[in-house]
Parts: structure tokens; C-alpha cells; sequence
């Protein structure tokens, strides 16, 4: 692969990563929720992840997969089996109690300084 082909493929993956989709508006949910300092390991690994699938992509998997159409398969399979098992963990979890717990009158209230 010569350099300017290399060049445009990075900068079109670098341009994807930028636009604004799901993967930014979750960074963007858990930073305002939980604080800036919460999203730098979300951060790491959603870079991580786009270097992954752009490795993958460059070491020609797309092909391997777009010639193969039953490894695509086997693939799509995985992935779905992937998705039942996070959402079948994330019902059966445990919630926490301080989660659970309504806040109570004796809370206290800061509003613009004054407690209330």
C-alpha cells in the first residue's frame, strides 16, 4: 500500500472518530453525569477500539470477510451471541442499595449557597 492511500484511509478514520454518533454522545452523557475525570478510561478505550478495527481493516479483514460470506456468518453469530450475554449480565445484575434508596426531607438541598 503506498503512503497516500495509507494517508486518506487514517484521515477518513480519524474524521469518523470525530463526527458526532453514539460513541460521543455516550463520552459526552458520562462526562456531564459523572465528571470530566470519570471519561478518560471510556476515552482509552474507544481509541483503542477504533485502532483495533482500523488494524483490522488494513491487514485486510474486510476482504477476507467479503469474499467468505460464511465466515461472515460465523462472525455475525459471535457478535450476537456477544450482545445476549452483556444484556442477559446487565439484567441479572445487583443494584445497589444507594441506588435504590429515595432521598429523604432530611437531605439537604444546597441552592445558590443556601440550604434549604
Amino acid at each position: 500500500m503506498n503512503i497516500e492511500v495509507w494517508i486518506a484511509f487514517a484521515s477518513a478514520v480519524l474524521v469518523f472518530c470525530i463526527i458526532p454518533g453514539p460513541t460521543v454522545i455516550l463520552v459526552m452523557s458520562q462526562a456531564l453525569s459523572h465528571g470530566k475525570k470519570s471519561v478518560f478510561p471510556l476515552v482509552a478505550g474507544v481509541l483503542a477500539g477504533d485502532l483495533t478495527a482500523m488494524t483490522f481493516s488494513l491487514a485486510g479483514l474486510g476482504g477476507i470477510l467479503a469474499a467468505s460470506s460464511e465466515l461472515f456468518l460465523i462472525l455475525k453469530w459471535i457478535g450476537v451471541a456477544y450482545l445476549i450475554y452483556l444484556g442477559c449480565k446487565t439484567f441479572f445484575a445487583k443494584v445497589d442499595d444507594a441506588q435504590e434508596s429515595p432521598k429523604t426531607s432530611s437531605d439537604k438541598c444546597l441552592c445558590f449557597g443556601r440550604h434549604i
